[in-house]
């Protein structure tokens, strides 16, 4: 995930010289639901497109929704949407 909120695949992150990856959209099994979710895995430093990690870098947190998601390297601050999968999940986990 990009600090303008753009969700690229580190194969067209050169298309964006001057913004900077702050995560990663990960899917994980929610063993609750019994089905994959989405989650942002936020990185400590965001970093440069012109850097993409081969390996993930030092991980801050492991979200299923952020408002507004900091950039170390600029202003931005890009917004996290929760998806359905997620929400049900949050919902079966917490009785709703």
């Amino acid at each position: 995930m990009l600090c303008t909120g753009e969700i690229v695949r580190a194969g067209k992150m050169w298309q964006f010289p001057q913004i900077h990856i702050v995560g990663e959209i990960q899917m994980r099994m929610d063993r609750d639901l019994e089905k994959l979710v989405n989650e942002l895995v936020i990185y400590r430093q965001s970093l440069p497109t012109t850097d993409v990690p081969l390996i993930r870098p030092p991980v801050a947190a492991y979200v299923p929704v952020a408002r507004k998601v900091p950039c170390s390297l600029c202003e931005r601050g890009p917004r996290w949407e929760i998806t359905q999968s997620a929400f049900d999940a949050l919902m079966k986990r917490y009785g709703g």
